[in-house]
């Protein structure tokens, strides 16, 4: 875009509340950097992992990106590229130079806003710190995990999202929450959840296993405490050799306690409180939830050691992958996703901890 039709004039213009919506971040002279950024409330950038752009912050009517060491690295101003356009941000310089960064309100990707209409779960009085949220059906095998630790002991909660007949739910299922969800696919329906005011987004920790995961509730302990003691943003089970495995990387290195990796399969995402309230919106965009493990990397950004799986506590899948849904409609969202976020399969190890 020619220099003399932008107008970046900060006359009668305010920076809206960028952490609203999501950004397309590019350059004006068409070049795109991404399709999906997010400015976070807590400072961070998400949908980019570049050292240059770790954290934001507004300073007077500027949005001020700043790298990893904390120094100011580009200032936008609010503008508008033509009468009736998106809402942008185009960077401030004294560079001459024909082209400037820019950051475009996306119409892509609307940034929904959950409704608190029936508040289907009810709050706890005492909560533990995590929470378990678990999709199950007549064939679920959580109930046959081991209870090899008391209910004092147990540092999480349970959930269960009941997708099968009504006439097989009932109100006696042994959980501190449940509730009807048989309309709908597992991140469709655990969408609904995520509701504003939901008791999920008081808890440290939320895993969303599948229920065909064969573990016990000591292990299940052993995997939110690791996730707590290293901070981590998200991670998962490693499968036991046992399993039916889709990636190579998800399965146990007995050897090592944590590895840090690229990549956390949708079977069994644990999310830190912080990174669900970044992820949970992506959970309507893909019906199979294929590509959606493939996604929340790039939604986070910039968490290379803050995304692993969890060697010293591994689960066995009991169940082929891809038996309940139509495998070509899956391959289909997951490649609609890559497209869409310009993200690209990424199965790679940073390190390891004993």
């Amino acid at each position: 875009m020619e220099e003399d039709k932008l107008n970046t004039s900060s006359d009668n213009q305010k920076v809206d509340d960028p952490t609203t919506h999501p950004w397309v971040f590019g350059q004006t002279d068409g070049t795109l950097i991404s399709p999906y950024v997010t400015l976070e409330r807590e400072g961070e950038i998400g949908g980019l992992d570049d050292p240059r752009f770790r954290r934001w912050k507004t300073i007077g009517e500027a949005v001020v990106f700043q790298d990893e060491a904390g120094m100011r690295s580009l200032s936008f101003l609010p503008t508008q590229f033509e009468p009736g356009g998106p809402y942008a941000l185009v960077e401030s310089t004294k560079r001459e130079t024909e082209s400037r960064h820019c950051l475009i309100a996306s119409r892509s990707f609307p940034h929904p806003q959950a409704v608190d209409n029936e508040s289907p779960l009810r709050r706890l009085v005492r909560p533990r710190r995590n929470l378990i949220v678990l999709r199950a059906g007549e064939d679920s095998i959580h109930t046959f995990w081991a209870r090899n630790l008391s209910d004092e002991e147990r540092n999480w909660d349970l959930c269960v999202s009941w997708y099968g007949s009504e006439e097989h739910f009932t109100p006696q299922i042994e959980a501190e929450y449940r509730i009807l969800q048989n309309t709908g696919r597992k991140y469709d329906s655990l969408y609904g959840l995520c509701y504003a005011g939901s008791p999920i987004f008081d808890y440290d920790y939320v895993a969303f296993p599948d229920d065909d995961i064969d573990t016990n509730f000591r292990d299940l302990n052993l995997l939110f405490e690791i996730a707590s003691q290293h901070n981590l943003a998200l991670c998962q089970p490693a499968l036991h050799p046992s399993s039916f495995v889709s990636h190579a990387i998800t399965v146990q290195q007995p050897d090592k306690r944590l590895r840090f990796t690229s990549f956390v399969e949708v079977m069994f995402p644990v999310f830190s409180q912080a990174a669900l309230r970044r992820c949970f919106t992506s959970f309507q965009f893909s019906e199979s939830s294929w590509g959606l493990d493939i996604v929340w990397p790039k939604i986070l950004g910039g968490h290379r050691h803050r995304i692993g799986v969890v060697d010293a506590v591994p689960v066995r899948h009991t169940r082929p992958v891809g038996s309940s849904y139509d495998l070509s409609k899956a391959f289909a969202d997951k490649h609609r996703l890559m497209q869409a976020f310009a993200a690209s399969e990424d199965y790679r190890e940073y390190g390891f901890l004993r």
